[in-house]
Protein backbone atom coordinates (compact mmCIF):
# COMPACT_ATOMS: atom_id res chain seq x y z
CA UNK A 1 0.00 0.00 0.00
CA UNK A 2 1.27 3.65 -0.67
CA UNK A 3 1.81 6.31 2.18
CA UNK A 4 2.26 2.99 4.31
CA UNK A 5 4.68 3.83 7.59
CA UNK A 6 6.07 0.36 8.88
CA UNK A 7 5.98 -0.06 12.62
CA UNK A 8 7.43 -3.21 13.62
CA UNK A 9 8.54 -6.50 11.88
CA UNK A 10 8.81 -10.10 13.59
CA UNK A 11 11.66 -12.14 14.55
CA UNK A 12 11.49 -15.75 14.13
CA UNK A 13 12.64 -18.06 16.91
CA UNK A 14 15.88 -20.15 16.78
CA UNK A 15 13.40 -23.16 15.59
CA UNK A 16 16.62 -24.75 13.81
CA UNK A 17 17.64 -25.37 17.92
CA UNK A 18 14.13 -27.51 18.28
CA UNK A 19 14.22 -29.33 15.28
CA UNK A 20 18.04 -30.40 15.81
CA UNK A 21 17.21 -31.73 19.64
CA UNK A 22 14.02 -33.50 18.24
CA UNK A 23 16.46 -34.72 15.42
CA UNK A 24 19.26 -36.05 17.85
CA UNK A 25 16.75 -37.58 20.37
CA UNK A 26 15.44 -39.53 17.67
CA UNK A 27 18.76 -40.64 16.80
CA UNK A 28 19.75 -41.69 19.98
CA UNK A 29 16.24 -43.86 20.55
CA UNK A 30 17.14 -45.19 16.61
CA UNK A 31 20.64 -46.28 18.15
CA UNK A 32 18.99 -47.80 21.56
CA UNK A 33 16.93 -49.66 19.18
CA UNK A 34 19.63 -51.18 17.35
CA UNK A 35 21.41 -51.85 20.61
CA UNK A 36 18.37 -53.25 21.96
CA UNK A 37 17.95 -55.43 19.36
CA UNK A 38 21.79 -56.44 18.91
CA UNK A 39 21.59 -57.27 23.03
CA UNK A 40 18.63 -59.18 22.51
CA UNK A 41 20.05 -61.59 19.61
CA UNK A 42 23.67 -62.33 21.21
CA UNK A 43 21.53 -63.01 25.09
CA UNK A 44 19.50 -65.84 23.45
CA UNK A 45 22.08 -67.42 21.81
CA UNK A 46 24.29 -67.28 24.82
CA UNK A 47 21.05 -68.29 26.83
CA UNK A 48 20.59 -71.33 23.85
CA UNK A 49 24.28 -72.06 23.80
CA UNK A 50 24.18 -73.18 27.60
CA UNK A 51 20.63 -75.19 27.57
CA UNK A 52 22.45 -77.34 24.33
CA UNK A 53 25.64 -77.61 26.89
CA UNK A 54 24.11 -78.76 29.82
CA UNK A 55 21.92 -80.77 27.49
CA UNK A 56 24.83 -82.35 25.04
CA UNK A 57 26.86 -83.28 28.63
CA UNK A 58 24.02 -85.19 29.86
CA UNK A 59 23.92 -87.31 26.79
CA UNK A 60 27.69 -87.95 26.55
CA UNK A 61 27.74 -88.92 29.84
CA UNK A 62 24.82 -91.35 29.46
CA UNK A 63 26.71 -92.85 26.53
CA UNK A 64 29.80 -92.71 28.00
CA UNK A 65 28.29 -94.87 31.06
CA UNK A 66 25.74 -96.98 29.63
CA UNK A 67 24.89 -97.13 25.28
CA UNK A 68 23.98 -94.76 22.48
CA UNK A 69 20.59 -96.27 22.42
CA UNK A 70 20.03 -95.86 26.18
CA UNK A 71 21.00 -92.17 25.81
CA UNK A 72 18.79 -91.50 22.68
CA UNK A 73 15.76 -92.97 24.38
CA UNK A 74 16.27 -91.24 27.58
CA UNK A 75 16.86 -87.55 26.09
CA UNK A 76 14.85 -88.25 22.75
CA UNK A 77 12.69 -85.05 23.72
CA UNK A 78 16.38 -83.22 24.44
CA UNK A 79 16.46 -80.31 21.32
CA UNK A 80 19.94 -80.91 20.99
CA UNK A 81 19.43 -84.22 19.79
CA UNK A 82 17.16 -83.27 17.41
CA UNK A 83 19.83 -80.62 16.36
CA UNK A 84 22.72 -83.25 15.61
CA UNK A 85 20.11 -85.65 14.08
CA UNK A 86 18.89 -83.44 11.89
CA UNK A 87 21.92 -81.69 10.90
CA UNK A 88 24.07 -85.13 10.10
CA UNK A 89 21.14 -86.54 8.76
CA UNK A 90 20.73 -89.44 11.31
CA UNK A 91 17.48 -90.91 11.38
CA UNK A 92 16.59 -91.08 15.06
CA UNK A 93 13.06 -92.36 15.89
CA UNK A 94 11.82 -93.04 19.10
CA UNK A 95 8.56 -95.48 19.35
CA UNK A 96 6.68 -95.94 22.58
CA UNK A 97 5.01 -99.38 22.82
CA UNK A 98 3.04 -100.05 26.37
CA UNK A 99 5.15 -97.97 29.37
CA UNK A 100 8.61 -99.14 27.30
CA UNK A 101 10.00 -96.80 24.75
CA UNK A 102 11.71 -98.82 21.54
CA UNK A 103 14.41 -96.88 19.90
CA UNK A 104 13.72 -97.91 16.06
CA UNK A 105 17.21 -96.65 14.33
CA UNK A 106 19.68 -98.86 12.75
CA UNK A 107 23.04 -99.74 14.30
CA UNK A 108 25.30 -97.42 11.60
CA UNK A 109 23.05 -94.47 12.96
CA UNK A 110 23.71 -95.55 16.87
CA UNK A 111 27.14 -95.09 15.97
CA UNK A 112 27.21 -92.05 14.20
CA UNK A 113 24.57 -90.11 16.84
CA UNK A 114 27.15 -91.12 19.58
CA UNK A 115 30.38 -90.04 17.48
CA UNK A 116 28.73 -86.54 16.67
CA UNK A 117 27.60 -85.90 20.89
CA UNK A 118 30.88 -87.06 21.91
CA UNK A 119 32.31 -84.26 19.37
CA UNK A 120 30.14 -81.79 19.65
CA UNK A 121 32.07 -78.42 20.21
CA UNK A 122 31.51 -75.05 21.56
CA UNK A 123 31.41 -73.54 17.71
CA UNK A 124 28.73 -76.51 16.82
CA UNK A 125 26.36 -75.45 20.27
CA UNK A 126 27.06 -71.68 19.52
CA UNK A 127 25.44 -72.30 15.28
CA UNK A 128 22.73 -74.61 16.85
CA UNK A 129 21.83 -71.42 19.24
CA UNK A 130 21.68 -69.22 16.57
CA UNK A 131 19.01 -70.88 14.90
CA UNK A 132 17.12 -70.54 18.07
CA UNK A 133 17.88 -67.36 19.10
CA UNK A 134 14.79 -65.79 18.27
CA UNK A 135 12.57 -67.66 19.89
CA UNK A 136 12.55 -67.18 23.85
CA UNK A 137 10.68 -64.89 25.80
CA UNK A 138 13.38 -62.40 27.02
CA UNK A 139 14.27 -61.83 23.17
CA UNK A 140 10.54 -61.13 22.45
CA UNK A 141 10.81 -58.48 25.25
CA UNK A 142 14.07 -56.85 24.18
CA UNK A 143 12.50 -57.11 20.76
CA UNK A 144 8.69 -55.08 21.86
CA UNK A 145 11.58 -52.39 24.19
CA UNK A 146 13.70 -52.06 20.58
CA UNK A 147 10.93 -51.66 18.45
CA UNK A 148 9.05 -49.00 20.75
CA UNK A 149 12.44 -47.15 20.82
CA UNK A 150 12.83 -47.12 16.72
CA UNK A 151 9.13 -45.92 16.63
CA UNK A 152 9.43 -43.17 19.07
CA UNK A 153 12.82 -41.97 17.24
CA UNK A 154 11.43 -42.30 13.79
CA UNK A 155 8.26 -40.22 15.05
CA UNK A 156 10.62 -37.45 16.89
CA UNK A 157 12.34 -37.29 13.71
CA UNK A 158 9.53 -36.35 11.69
CA UNK A 159 8.25 -34.33 14.39
CA UNK A 160 11.17 -32.35 14.08
CA UNK A 161 11.39 -32.04 10.14
CA UNK A 162 7.31 -31.32 9.77
CA UNK A 163 8.16 -28.27 12.91
CA UNK A 164 10.29 -27.04 11.29
CA UNK A 165 8.32 -26.90 7.55
CA UNK A 166 5.60 -25.83 9.36
CA UNK A 167 7.35 -22.65 11.38
CA UNK A 168 10.16 -21.75 8.99
CA UNK A 169 7.57 -19.27 7.08
CA UNK A 170 6.26 -17.16 9.95
CA UNK A 171 6.27 -13.58 10.30
CA UNK A 172 4.67 -10.60 10.97
CA UNK A 173 4.35 -6.92 9.59
CA UNK A 174 2.95 -4.63 11.42
CA UNK A 175 2.01 -0.70 9.53
CA UNK A 176 -0.21 2.16 10.69
CA UNK A 177 -2.54 0.72 7.99
CA UNK A 178 -2.53 -2.92 8.15
CA UNK A 179 -0.68 -6.22 9.86
CA UNK A 180 0.43 -8.52 7.16
CA UNK A 181 2.93 -11.83 7.14
CA UNK A 182 2.47 -15.67 7.37
CA UNK A 183 1.28 -17.83 9.49
CA UNK A 184 2.38 -21.93 10.06
CA UNK A 185 2.47 -23.70 7.23
CA UNK A 186 3.20 -20.02 4.76
CA UNK A 187 -0.41 -19.48 5.10
CA UNK A 188 -0.61 -15.73 4.38
CA UNK A 189 -2.23 -13.15 6.49
CA UNK A 190 -3.81 -9.65 6.11
CA UNK A 191 -5.64 -7.47 8.26
CA UNK A 192 -6.75 -4.27 7.72
CA UNK A 193 -5.78 -1.82 11.03
CA UNK A 194 -9.71 -1.26 11.02
CA UNK A 195 -10.86 -4.65 11.54
CA UNK A 196 -8.85 -5.67 14.59
CA UNK A 197 -10.69 -6.08 17.88
CA UNK A 198 -7.51 -6.45 20.39
CA UNK A 199 -4.35 -7.70 20.54
CA UNK A 200 -3.16 -10.32 23.32
CA UNK A 201 0.13 -12.27 24.03
CA UNK A 202 -0.49 -16.34 24.01
CA UNK A 203 2.02 -18.74 25.92
CA UNK A 204 5.56 -18.00 25.49
CA UNK A 205 6.00 -16.52 21.77
CA UNK A 206 2.70 -16.35 20.53
CA UNK A 207 0.06 -13.69 19.99
CA UNK A 208 -3.70 -13.81 18.85
CA UNK A 209 -5.25 -10.93 17.03
CA UNK A 210 -8.96 -10.74 17.53
CA UNK A 211 -10.70 -9.07 14.33
CA UNK A 212 -14.00 -8.82 13.23
CA UNK A 213 -14.10 -12.30 11.21
CA UNK A 214 -12.52 -14.41 14.21
CA UNK A 215 -8.96 -14.35 15.51
CA UNK A 216 -5.65 -15.22 13.80
CA UNK A 217 -3.14 -16.91 15.91
CA UNK A 218 0.71 -16.19 15.42
CA UNK A 219 3.73 -18.20 16.71
CA UNK A 220 7.44 -18.53 17.02
CA UNK A 221 7.62 -14.58 17.68
CA UNK A 222 10.90 -14.14 19.45
CA UNK A 223 10.07 -10.18 19.76
CA UNK A 224 6.24 -11.18 20.57
CA UNK A 225 5.77 -7.85 22.90
CA UNK A 226 7.92 -5.28 20.33
CA UNK A 227 4.69 -7.10 18.13
CA UNK A 228 2.08 -6.64 20.41
CA UNK A 229 2.78 -2.99 21.34
CA UNK A 230 2.96 -2.03 18.32
CA UNK A 231 -0.50 -2.94 17.01
CA UNK A 232 -2.22 -1.88 20.42
CA UNK A 233 -0.37 1.35 19.60
CA UNK A 234 -1.72 1.87 16.37
CA UNK A 235 -5.44 0.41 17.11
CA UNK A 236 -5.71 3.30 19.76
CA UNK A 237 -4.08 5.63 17.88
CA UNK A 238 -6.80 4.47 15.02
Amino acid sequence: MENEKLIATSELCNIRKIRSVLTIAGIILIAAAVGLYVLAYFRNIKYWKDLYKKQAKSVVEDINSHDAEYALSKHDSADIVKKVAEKNKIDLKVVYAGQEKIVAINEDDISKFATKMRRLKDSDLKAYAKEEASLTELFMMYSQYAWASLIAGIVCIIAGILYYKSSRDISVTVTDRRVYGNKNWGRDVQIAMSQVNSVSSRGKNGLVINTSGGNVKFTHIQNRDEIVSAISECFVKR
